[in-house]
């Protein structure tokens, strides 16, 4: 088990263009399915709408809430987790972390790898956890607060954004260690991809999710055999 995570992170390493290559290759589908998945699945404007409503809140909220120091940790604190996560998620040790008005380090076991690094500017984290709450708890959520639960999608969505906008910056030294060009080929899909899913979850849960990545290889094999066409 020792050697299980160095495994993982070489694997990562020889897997790390091919994923920039492939999430070029999945743009056009990624931009394509806001505007052919809600006539797929036929997306009620309603849960839409309070999606929205959840999102703009957020922003809403910041606005409110100002600056300080609880919310700059939070928001470290919230970015330092991230990385945790799909540190253990590729099976290193978590052995430290440390936050300051300054910014977050965590420390773990191992080589490592980029998908550890650029995690938090891809993952939305709470809306991952808030998702997979909501399918464990979803017989017990009264009917009469499931627009509460739509709102709160969007309300971590807009976190999430908010996060992405302002975290992707020249001097941000995680963008640095994958390298600019890397994300620049790799995070623009990602966040697309991830924002469709929180959307479609919101919709139809899992289903929803489901939908989506059908309708991402639908159009992505519609594209490729296009740009065969027109070439050969």
């Amino acid at each position: 088990m020792k050697k299980l995570p160095l495994i993982i992170d070489k694997f990562l390493t020889l897997f790390k263009w091919p994923a920039a290559t492939l999430m070029v290759i999945l743009l056009p589908a990624a931009i394509n399915v806001y505007k052919i998945y809600p006539k797929y699945i036929g997306y009620n404007q309603k849960i839409f709408l309070l999606f929205l409503a959840g999102f703009c809140a957020f922003f809403g909220f910041k606005i409110f809430q100002g600056g300080g120091k609880l919310r700059t940790h939070f928001e470290i604190t919230a970015h330092e987790l991230t990385h945790i996560f799909f540190a253990k998620l590729t099976f290193h040790k978590v052995t430290d972390i440390k936050v300051n008005d300054d910014g977050g380090e965590m420390s773990f076991e191992g080589i490592g790898n980029w998908l550890i690094v650029i995690a938090p500017y891809f993952f939305p984290t709470f809306c991952f956890i808030l998702m997979i709450l909501i399918s464990a708890l979803k017989s017990y959520i009264p009917v009469d607060m499931h627009n509460a639960v739509i709102c709160a999608i969007g309300f971590f969505a807009g976190y999430h954004a908010n996060t992405v906008i302002a975290e992707i910056h020249p001097e941000q030294t995680d963008l640095k260690i994958v390298t600019y060009p890397f994300c620049l080929l790799f995070l623009p899909t990602a966040n697309l991809i991830n924002f469709a899913y929180i959307m479609a979850f919101a919709n139809n849960g899992w289903a929803g999710v489901g939908k989506v990545n059908q309708l991402l290889l639908y159009l992505t094999g519609k594209y490729i055999k296009d740009l065969f066409s027109f070439f050969f």
